[in-house]
C-alpha cells in the first residue's frame, strides 16, 4: 500500500506550481499549503473507481444479469491494471443481500453473471460492486446501479408479513412523492451583502426527484426583487444584490400547488463572493468582496486551487484591487469531469468553493456497420465497429456489446460509462440520468453547470485534508482468497491457540493446507486461488484437552444488510394482495444468506428425480467425470444430454452443489469419495430449475460431517471466485409466459472482453432471433492507455 501512495506523490507533486500576481507581474513558487496537501491526500487515499455494464435496465425472475466490471484509477481514469477482488452484491428493497460475487480482475477488467432465481420477490432491488480498498472510505463511492426485477407469479407464495410490508413501503413512497422542498445555494457558498449574487436552487421531493417550481424573491416590506423559474430537473438561479441587516425568502409554487414561502441564507456583511464562467477556451473566475471589508482587505493575499478528482490542475495567487480581482485558466490544461475551485485566505481558511464541469468531448467515437449472412442453416449479423479517438486515431481497447429488443421499440439508457465516470461516480446519490452531456448534438452545458452549483465536492473535507487526518486504512487490496475461523474447546468455552488445523479443498487434486492458530485462536489459509461454491473439509489431528475433538468455525462472509433508500430510481411494488393459487412457500423472499448452514442438515430437494446415483465412499472411480458419463442416463461424454436443446441457450445442463449453483469446472473438480449422491433432472422435471435447468440439471450432496468415514471433519460451503458463464439468450419459460412482456427487455445477445485489432475494429456475429422488433445495439469501454466511449444505434429488420 505505501508503494501505491508513493506512485502519487510522484506523480502529483513535481508539476504543480502556484502563480503569484503582484503588481501585474507573475512569480512561480512552490506551495506547501493546500496544494501540497491535497497532492499528499490523493496519494494517500489512492481512490479507485468501479463500473458496470449491464446488458439490460429491467428483468424478470429466471433471467441472468449479464455484466462486465471495468476498474479505474479515480484520479487519472487510466484502467487500474493491477490484479485484484472486487465484489458485487444484489440486494432487495430491504438492502438484504440476495446474491453475491467475487471476481478476481485483471487487465482493469472482468466479466460475470447472476441467476435470478424464478422465486426470487418482485420488487426494487440494488446492485454495488467495489474493491477492498475502496472499503476504506465512505461506501457511497462504491458503484451502485437501481433495478426493478418482475416476477407476477411471487404473488402466489409471498408472504403475509411481506405483503405488509410492501403496502407500508408504497404509502412511504406516495408520502415522500408528495413532499415539496426547495434549496438554495449562493455561488461559492454564502450570499454577501452589497455585491451582486448569483444564487442557484434545487426544487425536489422527498425522493429526490427534481419538480418544476416558479416564484420569486422577496425583500424589504415583502418587495420582489427577483423570480424564480425551474429549467431542467428543478434547478435555476437567479441574481440579487442583497442589501446589509435585511432577510430575504422566496415565494415559491410547484406544480400550480398553493404558494409557499421558504427563508433565502442570511446575508453576511463582510466576505468574498467567487462567480465562475467558462466559455469553449477558457475558465474565468471574479472575485469581489463587500462593501463593507476589514481593514486592509484589498491587502490580504488570496490563493485559488483547482483540482480535478485530487489531481491538481491550476492555481493562482491574488490580490484585491477595489475589492475585485480575475483570473483566466486555460481549459487546456483540465481533464474531462468535475473541478473543484477553492479560495483561500493566506492563513489557509477557504473562503469560496465551487464545481464546474469541463467536457472535451473527447469520448470515443464509434462507426458501426452490420450485415447479413448465413451460416449453415442459421442466420446471423455480421456487426463490424470502428471506434477512433476524438482526432480519428484508433482506439487499442476492451468493450462490451449489448443487442436488446424493446416491445416498444425503444430503449433507454439509464446509465453510461462516460456520464458515471466523469460524473455521477463523482456526485454519489444525486441523480444524473437526465444528463446527456455525450450526446455532441445536445448542448446540456447550461444544465450541468446548475448541477455543479447545486452540490459539493464530496471525496474529502477541506479540513481533513488541511488538518492532515487520514482516513484509516482497515482493508489492504487482495488478489487472492481467505478462509479463517477459530478453534474453540467446547468443553470449555475457551479459544485454542498454537493448535493446528488442516484444510482440504476438493478439486481433480484435493490441495491440502495446513496451519497452527494464533494467540487468539484464529486460524488464517491465505492466497488462495478456487472458483465458484466449494464444501471445504477442515479438520485437526489432536484433539482438545478433554478428549474430544475441537470444535472449528468458520468465519462468515460478510452479508450484513446495506440497507435501501428510496431514490430517483424506486417504483412502488406491484405485489400488495396474494395471488388466487396462493400456498405457503417456507423460505420464500428470504435471503440464501439469512439461513445458517447447521452441520448435518439435509441440504434442500426439488422434488422426485429422473435418476439418483449414490456413490460408495470406496469407488474406486476418481474423477466425477467418469461417474457422470458412466452412471448418468443420456449424458455424454461433452456434459450434455441427448436431444435438441433449446434456441440460443447453452448447451450445458445446469449443475448444483449441495442447492447451490456452481460453474461445470468446479462440479468435475469434485472427489467423488466427497459425495454421497448425484439427482438427475432433465425433460418436464427439469422445469422446475426455470431457463437454468432448460438442458436438464445434475445436483451433487456431499457428505456430512458425521457420516461414517467424517467423524473428525467439519465442512463449510464457501464462496470462491466467479466462473463466468456462456452467454445464452432470453428465453420465456411457461411460467412466465402469462406475464406482461412490455416490461422487460429482451437479451438477445451480449458479448464482454471485446478486444479492437490493430486498425481499432471490433467485429462479432449477432445471431438473428425469430422475432421481430427494432435492436438496440450499446456499446462500451476503455481505452489501455486511456479514454472511455458509450455507443448506441438501432437496427431495423428488413422484414418487418
Amino acid at each position: 500500500m505505501i508503494n501505491r501512495a508513493l506512485f502519487f506523490l510522484v506523480l502529483f507533486l513535481p508539476h504543480f506550481f502556484i502563480i503569484n500576481r503582484v503588481d501585474g507581474q507573475e512569480e512561480s513558487y512552490s506551495e506547501s499549503g493546500p496544494a501540497q496537501k491535497i497532492s499528499y491526500y490523493t496519494g494517500f487515499t489512492a481512490p479507485q473507481k468501479v463500473y458496470l455494464h449491464l446488458n439490460k435496465n429491467n428483468y424478470k425472475a429466471g433471467d441472468a444479469i449479464w455484466f462486465q466490471a471495468y476498474l479505474f484509477d479515480g484520479v487519472s481514469h487510466l484502467p487500474d491494471t493491477t490484479t485484484t477482488n472486487l465484489y458485487v452484491d444484489l440486494a432487495n428493497g430491504r438492502g438484504e443481500i440476495m446474491e453475491k460475487r467475487i471476481l478476481r480482475v485483471t487487465g482493469g477488467q472482468a466479466e460475470g453473471d447472476i441467476n435470478l432465481s424464478r422465486e426470487l420477490p418482485d420488487g426494487n432491488y440494488k446492485i454495488r460492486a467495489y474493491t477492498d480498498w475502496m472499503r476504506n472510505f465512505d461506501e457511497e463511492f462504491f458503484y451502485t446501479g437501481y433495478l426493478y426485477i418482475n416476477n407476477d407469479n411471487y404473488a402466489n407464495f409471498i408472504p403475509r408479513s411481506e405483503v405488509r410490508s410492501n403496502r407500508r413501503f408504497n404509502r412511504n413512497l406516495e408520502s415522500l412523492g408528495s413532499e415539496e422542498k426547495i434549496v438554495f445555494f449562493p455561488e461559492g457558498g454564502q450570499m454577501v451583502a452589497g455585491v451582486s449574487n448569483r444564487v442557484a436552487f434545487k426544487a425536489f421531493d422527498g425522493m429526490g426527484r427534481g419538480i418544476d417550481v416558479a416564484g420569486e424573491v422577496l425583500g424589504e416590506n415583502s418587495r420582489v426583487v427577483a423570480r424564480i423559474e425551474s429549467v431542467h430537473a428543478g434547478t435555476g438561479k437567479f441574481e440579487l444584490t442583497p442589501r446589509p441587516g435585511v432577510s430575504y425568502s422566496a415565494r415559491v409554487t410547484f406544480s400550480g400547488n398553493r404558494p409557499v414561502t421558504f427563508p433565502l441564507p442570511q446575508p453576511v456583511p463582510s466576505g468574498i463572493v467567487m462567480r465562475v464562467d467558462q466559455d469553449d477556451n477558457n475558465i474565468r473566475i471574479d472575485l469581489a468582496s463587500s462593501e463593507v471589508r476589514v481593514p486592509d482587505h484589498d491587502n490580504e493575499r488570496y490563493t485559488v486551487i483547482v483540482h480535478t478528482r485530487g489531481n491538481l490542475v491550476g492555481g493562482e495567487s491574488v490580490s484585491l484591487s477595489d475589492g475585485k480581482a480575475s483570473i483566466e485558466m486555460s481549459k487546456e490544461f483540465f481533464p474531462s469531469g468535475i473541478a473543484h475551485i477553492t479560495l483561500f485566505s493566506e492563513n489557509q481558511i477557504p473562503h469560496a468553493e465551487r464545481l464546474v464541469f469541463v467536457s472535451h468531448d473527447d469520448s470515443f467515437l464509434f462507426y458501426p456497420g452490420v450485415s447479413r449472412q448465413t451460416v449453415g442453416n442459421r442466420e446471423y449479423y455480421v456487426v463490424s465497429i470502428e471506434v477512433n479517438d476524438k482526432e480519428g486515431n484508433p482506439v487499442d481497447g476492451y468493450f462490451s456489446l449489448s443487442v436488446l429488443q424493446s416491445a416498444a421499440d425503444r430503449h433507454e439508457v439509464k446509465d453510461n460509462i462516460v456520464r458515471n465516470l466523469l460524473l455521477s461516480s463523482d456526485l454519489p446519490g444525486i441523480s444524473t440520468g437526465g444528463y446527456n452531456f455525450s450526446d455532441p448534438d445536445t448542448d446540456m452545458s447550461d444544465e450541468l453547470d446548475l448541477l455543479m452549483m447545486t452540490n459539493g465536492w464530496r471525496r474529502f473535507k477541506w479540513d481533513d485534508v488541511l488538518s492532515g487526518a487520514m482516513p484509516e486504512i482497515r482493508h489492504t487490496p487482495s488478489s487472492s482468497l481467505t478462509i479463517s475461523g477459530n478453534v474453540i474447546d467446547q468443553t470449555r468455552d475457551q479459544s485454542m491457540a498454537n493448535f493446528p488445523v488442516d484444510l482440504v479443498i476438493p478439486g481433480e487434486e484435493n490441495r491440502h493446507y495446513n496451519t497452527d492458530t494464533n494467540t487468539d485462536g484464529v486460524f488464517i489459509f491465505d492466497d488462495l486461488i478456487f472458483y465458484d461454491n466449494v464444501r471445504v473439509r477442515i479438520s485437526s489431528e489432536r484433539t482438545a484437552s478433554s478428549g474430544h475433538p475441537p470444535k472449528l468455525e468458520l468465519h462468515a462472509m460478510d452479508t450484513r444488510n446495506i440497507g435501501y433508500d428510496p431514490n430517483p430510481a424506486t417504483v412502488p411494488f406491484r405485489i400488495t394482495d396474494r395471488g388466487d393459487d396462493w400456498e405457503r412457500r417456507p423460505g420464500a423472499g428470504t435471503s440464501q444468506y439469512s439461513r445458517a448452514e447447521k452441520q448435518g442438515e439435509s441440504p434442500q430437494q426439488y422434488g422426485t428425480p429422473d435418476q439418483t446415483v449414490f456413490i460408495e465412499q470406496e469407488t474406486k472411480q476418481s474423477r466425477m467425470r467418469d461417474i457422470l458419463v458412466t452412471r448418468v442416463r443420456g449424458l455424454n461424454h461433452n456434459m450434455q444430454f441427448s436431444g435438441p436443446t433449446s434456441l440460443y441457450l447453452s448447451s450445458e445442463p445446469l449443475f448444483m452443489l449441495d442447492g447451490t449453483e456452481v460453474g461445470r469446472q468446479a462440479f468435475l473438480n469434485l472427489d467423488p469419495r466427497y459425495i454421497q449422491r448425484i439427482e438427475v433432472f432433465s425433460g418436464a422435471r427439469a422445469s422446475i430449475f426455470g431457463v437454468r435447468g432448460a438442458n436438464g440439471a445434475l445436483l451433487a450432496y456431499t457428505r456430512r460431517a458425521g457420516d461414517p468415514g467424517m467423524e473428525h471433519y467439519q465442512e463449510y460451503l464457501v464462496q470462491g471466485y466467479h466462473s463466468p458463464r456462456e452467454y445464452f439468450a432470453d428465453m420465456v419459460s411457461s411460467y412466465l409466459r402469462n406475464e406482461d412482456q412490455s416490461r422487460v427487455d429482451k437479451s438477445i445477445y451480449w458479448e464482454p472482453g471485446l478486444e479492437t485489432d490493430e486498425s481499432g475494429r471490433i467485429t462479432t456475429a449477432v445471431p438473428v432471433s425469430g422475432d421481430s422488433g427494432t435492436l438496440t445495439f450499446i456499446i462500451e469501454g476503455a481505452g489501455r492507455d486511456g479514454g472511455i466511449g458509450f455507443g448506441t444505434f438501432s437496427l431495423i429488420p428488413a422484414d418487418r
